[in-house]
């Protein structure tokens, strides 16, 4: 885990870690599927047989849960937010049952405000036992004063 302002401008174009293995059970698919409406595979999960696949978007949502989880860790003062992409690609199905990780690369770190720190990652998510990956990211996260966020909110 990297230590916040004082080490993350040293580790610009390193790779800083890598997460824990998540798995994907059928519990998550289906629970995905409801939240967004998008059901895996079109078929209702009475008529689906065997291991269902998993949507990529349920799979890059893990992607904060992989980051702050275990690698960075906002302070006290600090709020994290994911502020986009800048490209995503879903590289290789992930199947009910599969395990998941995220491997973290900081290429970028820019201060754009007093406080403010835009973070410029490059996500690989692997499939335990693969050889391609689940996905790759380009992923722009922010770390602000938890007092701007008020301000932010009424901006919205």
């Amino acid at each position: 885990m990297i230590g916040f302002m004082q080490d993350i401008r040293d580790s610009v174009g390193y790779e800083i870690g890598l997460s824990s293995w998540i798995t994907i059970t059928r519990e998550m698919i289906e629970g995905f599927a409801r939240l967004t409406g998008n059901a895996p595979l079109g078929e209702p999960p009475a008529q689906r047989n065997g291991p269902q696949v998993a949507q990529g978007q349920l799979i890059l949502s893990l992607l904060p849960r992989m980051l702050l989880g275990e690698l960075t860790r906002p302070g006290e003062d600090e709020t994290p937010i994911s502020y986009g992409f800048d490209r995503v690609r879903f590289v290789t199905p992930v199947t009910e049952g599969a395990q998941v990780r995220g491997r973290f690369a900081l290429m970028r770190c820019e201060e754009t405000a007093p406080g403010t720190t835009r973070l410029h990652w490059q996500v690989t998510v692997e499939i335990r036992g693969s050889r391609t990956p689940a996905l790759v990211a380009d992923w722009i996260t922010m770390r602000l004063p938890r007092s701007e966020l008020p301000r932010l909110l009424s901006a919205a």
